[in-house]
């Protein structure tokens, strides 16, 4: 079969093309509702959705999209003041968004660590992070 690149991704048939565009669009789709259902405080939901929005966006080679969808679980175990598992979601999300390049990404698990350190009293340190994310 003739292949075909969409960016960095080569689709080599129709059948592989509507997976990819399917878990790509469902991924995202379910990030957002994943972040949707962390503000109203339905967390066990918002972490069915972050975990298989994960999934599909790895299936899609997504991986923004995916560690987007990892420093979501970050948040939402921030939420809960789960500091410890935030703390591990948040440094991998950080290290991959270092990785792709992402300064944005970044800057938002910083500010994500900075209110986790912030609503924890650490104020000296959230504002050191706070002030990393700004570079």
């Amino acid at each position: 079969m003739v292949s075909q690149h969409v960016g960095k991704y080569e689709l080599v048939n129709p059948v592989s093309r509507l997976s990819y565009t399917y878990n790509l669009g469902e991924g995202n789709v379910l990030r957002c509702w994943g972040d949707l259902e962390n503000v109203k405080g339905n967390y066990e939901l918002a972490r069915r959705y972050y975990v298989e929005a994960q999934s599909l966006l790895h299936s899609a080679k997504d991986r923004l999209g995916e560690t987007y969808a990892l420093r979501g679980l970050g948040d939402l175990e921030r939420a809960q003041n789960h500091h410890d598992l935030a703390q591990q979601h948040y440094a991998e999300a950080r290290g991959r968004f270092q990785a792709l390049g992402d300064k944005f990404g970044e800057a938002e698990v910083l500010c994500g660590i900075g209110d986790m350190e912030s609503n924890q009293g650490k104020y000296d340190l959230a504002r050191q992070h706070y002030t990393e994310a700004r570079r």
